[in-house]
């Protein structure tokens, strides 16, 4: 099952900002583009409440350790 648009809006609970929707090593990804060596990362994990279900990103494939990923401290530094 995919969690679709209607689905996000719900879980984002009426927020004024659009949800997050990018896997962890997306962020990184994007950092390291913008020209920085990131150093250290710690994931912040929480249990997945919605196993089966993947979220609904073009091109992005969700590993089963990003779909427990809540959150994470990234520290890069400029190249």
């Amino acid at each position: 099952m995919v969690i679709g648009d209607a689905m996000w809006e719900l879980l984002s609970h009426g927020r004024k900002y659009p949800m997050n929707r990018l896997a962890l090593s997306s962020h990184v990804v994007i950092i390291e583009r913008a020209g920085f060596e990131v150093v250290f990362v710690k994931p912040i994990e929480k249990e997945n409440n919605f196993k089966g279900q993947l979220p609904k990103v073009p091109n992005v494939v969700f590993t089963e350790s990003a779909l427990v990923t809540s959150g994470a401290l990234i520290q890069a530094i400029k190249k």
